[in-house]
This record gives structure tokens, sequence and C-alpha cells, in this order.
């Protein structure tokens, strides 16, 4: 995972946030504004400038290296990938990147319609790799794994 100038001295702050987002998104669908939400909690020290940039690039690592994939939902129903090139031009828009909000009080948040993403099968393979490799005893550290 490669850092933008913004996170080049928080790379391992981009990848711990990866691992995490990764995480989640095997278990299930995620919200594109749980990832800064996430930066927060893992780093609430930080300024919220710092937390953006870290939880952007961590997202853009896993969409360049195809460990997840983004897809609209509305009406709690998912729809097709809506692939990278796609993605990539909707993470440029900072309202993807806030809790989702609706004029419509009788939908609930996850109704909304709203950019998503879950992990790929190749990203579902690499959490896997990389919990062996995080917790496994006496195993490397996984700051150092390719």
């Amino acid at each position: 995972m490669r850092p933008d100038e913004s996170t080049k001295h928080f790379d391992h702050d981009v990848r711990d946030v990866a691992f995490e987002l990764l995480d989640e998104a095997t278990e299930d669908s995620v919200g594109l504004w749980e990832a800064p939400s996430t930066v927060r909690k893992l780093f609430p020290d930080r300024d919220p400038e710092q937390q953006h940039a870290i939880a952007r690039q961590a997202v853009r690592d896993l969409l360049d290296e195809q460990l997840i994939t983004f897809y609209w939902r509305s009406d709690a129903a998912p729809s097709e990938d809506i692939g990278r090139e796609e993605a990539a031009r909707q993470l440029e828009q900072p309202s993807w990147w806030q809790l989702p909000q609706s004029s419509d009080a009788s939908k609930n948040w996850y109704e909304i319609d709203w950019l998503w993403f879950r992990a790929t099968e190749k990203g579902q393979q690499e959490r896997d790799r990389q919990a062996r490799l995080r917790f496994a005893p006496g195993g490397p550290d996984p700051a150092k794994s390719p």
C-alpha cells in the first residue's frame, strides 16, 4: 500500500486502518462514511485532517489492490459492482464520507441510497492472511510483511 504525500509519515496507521476496514468488509457491507469513523476510534488524538487523509488512503489502497468493491445501496438492496474507475471518481465526493442523511423520515439509515463497499474474494483471502500473521504466536510483524 502506497501512501500519498499527506500520509507518508503514517504508513503504519494506514495499514492498520486498511486491515480494520477489510476485516469489517469480509463480515458485512461497509458504508464509506465508516472509514473516517474507524480512524477516529483508532487514532483519536490525530487532528481531523490527518484522520481524513488516513481514511482516504486506506480505502484507496484497498480499492487499488482490488481487495474491495464498491456498489450503490438502495432500499436495502445492493447493486452490482460499480467498477474501479467509477468508485475512484466517487471517492472524490466529500458527501460520501459523511453519515447518510435523508429528508424521508420513514427510511432507516441503511435504506438510504449510499456508497458501500465489501471485500472481494481476493480481499477475503488477504484479510485471512493478515489475520494469521497478526495473531500467530511469535508470528512476523505484520507491518514488515509484503
